[in-house]
């Protein structure tokens, strides 16, 4: 089954400590983000949530559970996509500056 998915925030998120809420087929673009770290977290209502990473020049993808943490390597694209509903937050692994934050956007699945 092929997925359209559509722009529901165009505007750029802060990079803050605060959990993002993707449900299934939503998916979170950034760039610039090496060196920041992804950790994803289960809902209530999700039994088994999976993130699948694509960074742009890595060879492989990497898939996260609820509990996992990945450090992302590349400055290019990233494409972080949601298997199943959970909470996923990015943050850097030390300090950063304002003008080094990554860029993020989210894509929400259609509607079913």
């Amino acid at each position: 089954m092929t997925r359209i998915m559509r722009n529901w925030n165009d505007g750029e998120l802060a990079v803050e400590r605060r959990w993002i809420t993707l449900n299934e087929g939503d998916s979170l673009r950034l760039r610039g983000a090496a060196g920041m770290r992804v950790q994803v977290a289960a809902l209530a209502t999700a039994a088994a949530p999976l993130l699948w990473l694509t960074e742009e020049g890595e060879t492989d993808d990497v898939f996260l559970s609820a509990g996992d943490v990945h450090t992302l390597r590349r400055a290019g694209r990233v494409v972080a996509s949601a298997w199943a509903p959970l909470r996923v937050r990015v943050a850097p692994c030390v300090a950063v500056s304002a003008a080094a934050a990554p860029v993020l956007r989210c894509v929400a699945a259609p509607a079913r």
